[in-house]
């Protein structure tokens, strides 16, 4: 989730290059460079406005602690994020002096993410090499059980929810995103052959999919939401110029960003973002409990 952008927009950045993301198989992740030269415009930079889009629909919100909407990360809390990635979730957890712990099958991302996460406020910190489907943790651990554009790259999503649900707590929220199938079709007309091949997608879930294999799990749905119109036109304009993910220096993708920033701070942006949201959403977010 854009995690060096977190740090850079709450004041915890680094000055350190990050590396160039994997884009055969984690380009949804968007592990992105956020180093910008002194004469860069912040609004044509596509990870500087897709983090403040979802920042502006509610979700790493330092001020009230919450992760997403109506969810409140405390220092009391044992945070899992399962495919952890680059780590963007755990960091603001770990920032909000939460229990954390962490799973990826990458192990160099585990390694890093430990190093930075020392560097943080977290009452103690565990990092996993691992699959979600055989989760080193025992049971009704987790408060918090965070799982973000991982169960469409899975060969079984249900044994990944079923061991989510083991570990967490009676009471437990789950924060599980997916991509939305209305922009998994742009991606099929935009896309590379091997966006629909391992290790990257390999299934599309509808809503109903997917809220059927979170209750299926036994979780209880609290909210479902559709999000992320920015980034369905953003690869769709990607694949079709062949531009590098890093810093694109495509025309088409510096405007569409700018065009963006500028619908943000609209006086009637919020109401555009909402409609674009609804009609061709990148991902879908299910907030669940366990019962």
């Amino acid at each position: 989730m854009l995690s060096r952008l977190i740090d850079r927009l709450t004041g915890r950045g680094t000055r350190n290059a990050d590396p160039e993301p994997d884009l055969t198989a984690t380009v949804l992740k968007q592990n992105v460079s956020t180093q910008l030269p002194n004469d860069n415009d912040p609004n044509e930079n596509h990870a500087v406005v897709g983090l403040r889009d979802i920042m502006d629909s509610g979700w790493f919100n330092s001020a009230t602690h919450e992760i997403c909407p109506g969810v409140v990360i405390s220092a009391s809390d044992t945070v899992l994020d399962v495919g952890c990635g680059d780590g963007g979730a755990v960091k603001f957890c770990a920032d909000q002096g939460a229990h954390i712990i962490y799973l990826d099958i990458n192990a160099d991302k585990v390694a890093s993410l430990e190093q930075q996460l020392q560097q943080r406020s977290a009452a103690s910190v565990r990092g996993i090499v691992g699959t979600g489907d055989n989760i080193d943790v025992a049971d009704e651990t987790a408060d918090k059980i965070v799982c973000t554009e991982v169960l469409e790259h899975v060969d079984d999503p249900g044994s990944v929810m079923a061991e989510m649900v083991r570990v967490g707590k009676r009471g437990a929220l789950y924060l599980l995103t997916v991509p939305h199938d209305a922009g998994e079709s742009v991606m099929q007309d935009t896309a590379p052959e091997q966006y629909f091949q391992k290790p990257n997608h390999i299934r599309i879930f509808t809503q109903e999919d997917f809220e059927s294999l979170v209750e299926k799990a036994g979780l209880e749905l609290v909210r479902y939401e559709k999000m992320g119109a920015f980034w369905t036109l953003f690869f769709a304009i990607f694949w079709a110029t062949g531009a590098d993910f890093v810093q694109p220096k495509n025309p088409a993708l510096k405007n569409w960003s700018k065009t963006w920033a500028s619908i943000l701070e609209h006086e009637r942006g919020r109401q555009m973002k909402a409609a674009m949201d609804q009609a061709i959403p990148s991902k879908q977010f299910i907030l669940a409990r366990k019962p």
